[in-house]
């Protein structure tokens, strides 16, 4: 097995237990995840709401593990715009047309993926709906790895 299937089914798996703990506990603490060079998982729980230090301290433990991936298990908040729109800079939080949404991320120097879920809320019920997904060679940066898996670097 090559990397990229390697890692392609680390996303797989990924997306399969994001799910699972969404239908079992309604939520979905933020996880990070490291996959170093040499084998095994360094998760990192997001404790603390200084997401430039975290931005920090993740991209630290990549370059003392030499990760060959990079991945985030979160519930956020996006918002879709028209292709010819231009965003304004307001993060997706502060917009009235956001959705919340489960998303999973994995980034590395071969291969980029990202799963959305739209979560759904009916009274005290939260469900899920495919939302969006896609490969991309060309997502080289993010908040929390910076510019770590740049193809290029």
């Amino acid at each position: 097995m090559d990397e990229i299937d390697k890692l392609k089914g680390i996303f797989d798996g990924l997306c399969k237990s994001a799910v699972n703990i969404f239908h079992n506990e309604e939520e979905v603490a933020p996880f990070i995840f490291i996959f170093p060079r040499d084998g095994g998982t360094v998760p990192v729980i997001l404790i603390k709401e200084d997401k430039d230090l975290v931005s920090r301290f993740v991209q630290h433990i990549c370059h003392k593990v030499r990760a060959i991936a990079g991945a985030i298990v979160a519930e956020a908040w996006a918002v879709t715009l028209n292709k010819d729109a231009k965003w304004d800079g307001t993060p997706p939080s502060k917009r009235l047309d956001r959705v919340e949404i489960l998303q999973v991320s994995l980034f590395s120097k071969s291969i980029n993926k990202m799963k959305t879920w739209r979560i759904k809320r009916d009274g005290e019920t939260k469900s899920l709906e495919e939302y969006f997904g896609e490969e991309s060679p060309d997502r080289v940066e993010t908040r929390f790895f910076g510019d770590y898996f740049r193809a290029d670097s």
